[in-house]
């Protein structure tokens, strides 16, 4: 899936605080979740880096991230994106509102035949998964089916879980397929594993995790 580098892989987990001083569920449960999923199929920590992005102000102290904005069209996005473009393997949305999204910012972060993936690692330790159906209806209701289809390709059955995409070898241009029309919305087979679906569940609000 996503290409061999001799430099550590670098994972961004977007809507996720990294440490809260005021809900230890953050550092106790969730990260150490998201931490066993990656180390589990990119490599342990001495071939992989994490680094969580989530809405907020420098100076905001009741959390902790490596990167405090909202990844959009803001100048400190645009010039994170700049200074990173193509340098990420990973990245997943941990109950990020897939309708609010930006997604080009995504795909220029993302390495050739990166990997983005739509997570719900909760406070409970329960249900990671994400409906691939659920999502495809937020994208579709908030018209953000299109921005989609023109950078990833879906993949069905793939290893990182249920609702993955890799990035688009085109370059982003325009192209209508097959797989993207309704209302069946099929999935290309690019890997043989299986995945036992989980049950369906909505992304969440914006609130970060």
């Amino acid at each position: 899936m996503a290409s061999v580098s001799m430099h550590p892989r670098r994972v961004l987990v977007l809507c996720q605080r990294k440490h809260s001083t005021i809900d230890p569920y953050v550092q106790d449960t969730i990260v150490p979740q998201i931490e066993k999923y990656v180390h589990h199929f990119l490599g342990d920590s001495n071939s992989v880096v994490i680094e969580y992005l989530t809405n907020g102000t420098i100076k905001n102290k009741n959390f902790e991230a490596n990167y405090k904005f909202a990844l959009d069209k803001s100048k400190i996005a645009s010039n994170f994106v700049q200074e990173n473009r193509g340098k990420f393997s990973f990245v997943i949305l941990n109950t990020c509102p897939a309708h609010l999204m930006e997604y080009r910012p995504i795909y220029d972060l993302l390495e050739p035949n990166g990997v983005l993936v739509f997570k719900s690692f909760s406070q409970t330790g329960n249900k990671s998964e994400v409906s691939p159906e659920h999502v495809f209806e937020y994208l579709e209701e908030h018209n953000k089916i299109d921005e989609v289809r023109e950078l990833f390709t879906p993949v069905e059955g793939s290893e990182f879980g249920t609702c993955v995409f890799v990035k688009n070898t085109q370059g982003g241009r325009k192209k209508r397929r097959r797989m993207w029309r309704a209302p069946g919305w099929a999935f290309p087979k690019t890997t043989t594993h299986a995945v036992k679906h989980s049950p369906r569940e909505r992304p969440s609000s914006g609130r970060h995790r």
